[in-house]
């Protein structure tokens, strides 16, 4: 005998932990690829993790710059500089970028930076054109530039709410900028992110 109501709510079931399976599954394949990049260079990433996993954003920012410029092959502890920037590997940004999202669940990172760089019409061409107009606009948005000047590291408040890709920050607060601004976009789009 064939019950349809029955059969309609064991398929609609189904359906449903078929979703959820899916979901789940969708989530733990992203952690092993998270684990499997992280693995070879557990000792280089494991305090930025632990610090965004804790939500001290400050302390993960400057952590941040550190790892940059020891991938970039730079021993000081010092901003990071236009060379710095160019000398920094693909993998790497990577890394930092899916670290971050994850954390901040998708509020941080660099991806999101180019992402609202490029929503201000800034591509490549304004990039290397040294387009600080939009670039000035980024950082009113970001809350990185104030009354026609770009604040310094120890200016920002991390007690307010922080707009979304406002961090990581401290790479930008180079006194190279806008230059550096500009490397490190240029740098983004070249490793494809």
């Amino acid at each position: 005998m064939s019950n349809p109501e029955l059969e309609s709510e064991i398929l609609s079931r189904l359906t449903q932990l078929e979703t959820s399976f899916s979901e789940k599954l969708s989530r733990l394949e992203e952690e092993l690829e998270e684990t499997r990049l992280l693995l070879p260079d557990v000792y280089r990433y494991g305090k930025l993790r632990d610090l965004l996993a804790s939500g001290r954003w400050k302390e993960a920012d400057a952590e941040t710059t550190k790892v940059m410029q020891e991938i970039a092959g730079n021993d000081r502890e010092t901003v990071c500089t236009p060379e710095d920037i160019t000398n920094f590997c693909g993998n790497g940004v990577r890394i930092l970028d899916r670290l971050w999202r994850k954390y901040s669940e998708d509020r941080f990172g660099f991806s999101i930076q180019l992402h609202m760089y490029h929503g201000l019409g800034g591509n490549l061409t304004t990039l290397r054109a040294y387009d600080n107009e939009i670039l000035n606009r980024l950082g009113e948005e970001l809350g990185w530039y104030k009354n026609k000047r770009w604040l310094d590291f120890d200016e920002f408040d991390f007690s307010e709410p922080l707009a979304s890709g406002s961090l990581p920050c401290y790479c930008w607060t180079s006194p190279y900028r806008p230059k550096i601004a500009h490397c490190f976009l240029m740098r983004l789009i070249e490793c494809g992110m």
